[in-house]
């Protein structure tokens, strides 16, 4: 799978969560740093994760469609909780 700028702005939805159509957010970059390319999702909420470019972790990129299908480790899109 190759990492392209053309990825940036596609949205993003959680294989898992198509069904209801929720989103996970946008591509808000994609970075290579000689191990594999990184997709930055800017989530609705405001917050951002980065998520491995890889087939295992986003089987699904339709650039035309505008959309990219992530499935995720579990608990690496959810929002870190606030430490008290």
């Amino acid at each position: 799978m190759r990492a392209v700028p053309a990825a940036v702005g596609v949205a993003v939805v959680d294989e898992a969560r198509l069904e209801d159509g929720s989103g996970r957010g946008r591509v808000e970059a994609v970075f290579d740093f000689g191990g594999g390319a990184n997709l930055e999702i800017a989530r609705p909420d405001g917050g951002s994760v980065m998520v491995p470019f890889t087939r295992r972790t986003v089987p699904k990129v339709d650039l035309s469609g505008g959309l990219l299908t992530v499935a995720p480790p579990e608990g690496l899109l959810e929002q870190p909780k606030p430490k008290s």
